[in-house]
């Protein structure tokens, strides 16, 4: 298996916090009623007292939106959009290191 390289952690730090900052800098302020605000307020509501949603029930969004729900900043829903943000940003470098070790693994030749 191909590791990562330098190139690879670097592109993925720089995607990610590329992505960060500007989730950050469009996330809402709170509660989005985009679509009536139904399924935001429900998951808050449910990560925060560890319930469960509507099914599927999103458990790992649960749980770590109960850890993201001790941050001290800004009120719930912040927090979690902020979560949100967060695993974006995660996603954008983990997208990034994938694609470096794949196109140096698998080379495409035209």
């Amino acid at each position: 298996m191909t590791k990562p390289t330098f190139l690879d952690r670097s592109s993925a730090l720089l995607a990610a916090g590329i992505t960060f900052v500007v989730l950050l800098w469009t996330m809402a302020p709170g509660l989005s009623w985009k679509n009536f605000g139904d399924d935001g307020g429900e998951l808050i509501l449910a990560a925060w007292y560890l319930g469960v949603a509507h099914p599927s029930g999103y458990p790992l969004y649960l749980l770590l939106g109960h850890f993201f729900s001790f941050l001290p900043v800004g009120d719930p829903a912040w927090r979690f959009n902020l979560l949100s943000a967060v695993s974006g940003a995660a996603c954008a470098g983990a997208l990034a290191v994938l694609l470096g070790v794949f196109s140096r693994r698998y080379s495409l030749s035209v």
